[in-house]
């Protein structure tokens, strides 16, 4: 009976797998033709778009790398400067061989067969990112001045390349025509190499051919990058009215702390571009006092065997003090701004003489910023995020510490107003 009974299961049970097998073999029969192309080809925009863009890097003038998004809104926007399958809009420039002669001095882009490079105006890039993304304002105004050139590579519905091109802002190409020869060839090297390698990441090309030379000279393109523009210039103020009082017998202190990736590196530099001229400033950052130990030896077997942090990390807040203490002794500035996680340790430790900071800001920010920070920070590490952003917590918060100023950075409080830089023209900020 039982052997009857499992001959009759086996029965059914292959009966079903063959009526499966036939009915998906004839579904997947009569599709597969049809829709082989569109369904295994990476949509770019839209699925009707004859071929896409593929994703490239981008040279930034904060040299940070492009996130996933930003690649996706960029590539979406260029894609919008075409007209069928590769006619470019009449009102995009193209650059003649002279133009592009006087950004590669050493032919390192001209050598490239079938490279085009265009270049476009702030608006139109605006416009492309508002009429044909999703893009948020925040993201539109990043994107728009930061980007400073961005290859690509044009690839066939089979994925084949086929051409490559180079957006290059209008602005950014003036200014970089006129760097001398050695910055326009580590520009121009920079990104050959993206355009020769396109799966390289920013990282890796930036330790061939950084960028930190080349967008020095472009420095007065930078805007703000802080969210709350208003709380950033309450702040500019406060310090510049503290700085600026007779008969100061040492530099202002201001120290900016915060939990990992709520923007405090990004507050200091705000801070000192949009000081009145004539206030020298040094940014002191307690990041660069950062340690790390690897435990050795019997303790190493010990704790492997029973368990227990085999690396020791910690920030060596009396090691800092004592380049902070020469600092101030140095007398070579007006004002000091000490930067980092739990940066108030190093107060207590600020002898010869004693000490204290003069105006305290604390930068908050919601969970949304500190992993967008993150991502910005460490594009290639989406694993490790979580333990990042809960283990690198400060110890202080308003509640114990009275601050002078809390700044929440949250892209939630991001607004654009125009900043009046003492002596100069209005500053538009933007991210």
């Amino acid at each position: 009976m039982l052997k009857i009974n499992k001959d009759f299961n086996l029965k059914v049970i292959s009966l079903i797998m063959a009526v499966l097998f036939v009915f998906n073999s004839t579904v997947y029969g009569i599709d597969l033709p049809r829709n082989i192309s569109s369904k295994l080809r990476a949509p770019f925009t839209t699925q009707s778009k004859p071929e896409r863009l593929r994703e490239g890097m981008a040279a930034m003038l904060d040299t940070s790398s492009l996130t996933p998004r930003e690649h996706q809104l960029l590539n979406s926007a260029f894609s919008s400067f075409f007209t069928g399958f590769d006619n470019i809009r009449q009102d995009i420039r193209i650059a003649g061989s002279q133009e592009l002669a006087d950004i590669d001095p050493e032919n390192d882009l001209r050598s490239l067969n079938g490279l085009k490079v265009y270049i476009i105006t702030e608006e139109q890039l605006r416009k492309a990112l508002a009429d044909h993304t999703d893009a948020n304002e925040r993201e539109i105004y990043y994107l728009v001045n930061n980007l400073i050139s961005h290859p690509g590579r044009f690839r066939t519905q089979e994925g084949k390349p086929r051409a490559i091109n180079l957006f290059i802002l209008e602005k950014y190409y003036t200014a970089i025509r006129g760097l001398n020869v050695e910055l326009k060839s580590i520009w121009a090297k920079h990104e050959r190499e993206h355009l020769e390698n396109i799966d390289f990441t920013e990282t890796n090309i930036a330790n061939t051919y950084p960028l930190d030379e080349v967008v020095k000279p472009l420095g007065h393109f930078k805007k703000p990058k802080a969210n709350d523009k208003r709380a950033l210039k309450e702040a500019v103020d406060l310090i510049t009215r503290e700085v600026k009082k007779p008969n100061r017998p040492r530099p202002l202190l201001v120290f900016i702390d915060g939990d990992a990736r709520v923007g405090k590196t990004v507050l200091a530099d705000d801070i000192t571009l949009l000081l009145p001229d004539g206030i020298s400033c040094k940014v002191f950052s307690i990041d660069d006092y950062h340690r790390v130990e690897y435990i050795t030896g019997d303790l190493l077997a010990y704790l492997e065997q029973y368990g227990g942090e085999t690396i020791r990390e910690y920030w060596d807040y009396g090691e800092a003090a004592i380049d902070i203490n020469a600092l101030i002794k140095s007398g070579g500035f007006d004002l000091i701004i000490i930067e980092g996680l739990n940066s108030l340790f190093v107060e207590s430790k600020l002898v010869e003489p004693y000490v204290k900071f003069d105006i305290k800001i604390h930068v908050i920010a919601d969970r949304e910023t500190r992993e967008y920070i993150f991502m910005k920070r460490f594009p290639e590490r989406t694993r490790g995020m979580e333990d990042y952003l809960t283990r690198y917590v400060q110890r202080y918060s308003p509640e114990i510490v009275r601050y002078d100023i809390v700044i929440d950075n949250s892209l939630i409080n991001y607004n654009d107003i125009v900043i009046q830089k003492e002596g100069h023209a209005a500053i538009n900020s933007g991210l």
